[in-house]
C-alpha cells in the first residue's frame, strides 16, 4: 500500500511540476498588467516592451506545456484510460485557442508600439488588460481542468505498473522541460 501511495505522489509531483512553470509566468503576467494599468503614460513604451517580452516568455512556457501534454500525457491516457477521450479533446482545443488569443494580444501590442501618440492611451490599456486578464484566466482554467479531471483519475484509477510506465516515459522523453519545440504534430506553438 505504501508503495502505491509513493508512486501516486511521484506522478502527481511530476504533473504539478509541469504546471508550476506556467503558473509562475501567469503570476508575473498578472503583475505586469497591474503595472501597465497604473504606471501611466510616461512608462507607456517601457510597458509595451515588457508586455511583449512577457508574451514571448508565456509562449515558451506554453510550448513546453503543450509538448508535455500532447507528446507524453494524452497518448498515454488515450490508451490506458479511454473514458477520458472527451476531456483530452477539450484540452487539445485549448491548445488551439491559446494560439488565437495570444495572436490577438500580440497584434494589439504591435499596434500600440506603432502608435505615434498616446492620445488613445486609456482605450489601448483597457484592451490590453481585458485580453491579458482573459488569457490568464483561460490558462488557469486549463491547468485546473487538467488537475481536476485527468490528474485525479490518474491517481485513483491507474494501476501501479501503469504509473511506473508513465513516470518512465516522462524521464525517457526528456522530462518536463525539454528545449522549446518549434513544431508539435505539425502545428506551430512558438511564434517568433
Amino acid at each position: 500500500m505504501k508503495k502505491r501511495a509513493a508512486m501516486s505522489e511521484r506522478i502527481v509531483h511530476l504533473l504539478e511540476k509541469d504546471s508550476a512553470g506556467m503558473l509562475n509566468v501567469l503570476g508575473r503576467m498578472s503583475d505586469m498588467l497591474v503595472g501597465f494599468r497604473y504606471e501611466g503614460k510616461p512608462s507607456f513604451g517601457k510597458n509595451v516592451k515588457k508586455a511583449k517580452s512577457m508574451l514571448r516568455l508565456l509562449n515558451q512556457e506554453w510550448a513546453q506545456h503543450a509538448w508535455f501534454e500532447e507528446k507524453i500525457l494524452f497518448p498515454f491516457i488515450g490508451v490506458h484510460l479511454p473514458k477520458l477521450e472527451s476531456m483530452i479533446l477539450v484540452l487539445k482545443a485549448d491548445h488551439l485557442d491559446f494560439k488565437k488569443v495570444t495572436r490577438q494580444l500580440r497584434s494589439l501590442l504591435n499596434r500600440m508600439s506603432a502608435m505615434n501618440s498616446v492620445s488613445r492611451y486609456g482605450e489601448w490599456i483597457q484592451q490590453v488588460n481585458e485580453s491579458g486578464t482573459y488569457l490568464i484566466y483561460f490558462l488557469r482554467h486549463h491547468l485546473e481542468a487538467r488537475k481536476e479531471g485527468i490528474e485525479k483519475i490518474i491517481e485513483s484509477e491507474l494501476r501501479e505498473n501503469e504509473k511506473k510506465e508513465l513516470a518512465s516515459r516522462i524521464k525517457r522523453l526528456g522530462g518536463l522541460r525539454p528545449g522549446v519545440p518549434k513544431k508539435i504534430f505539425g502545428r506551430r506553438y512558438v511564434e517568433r
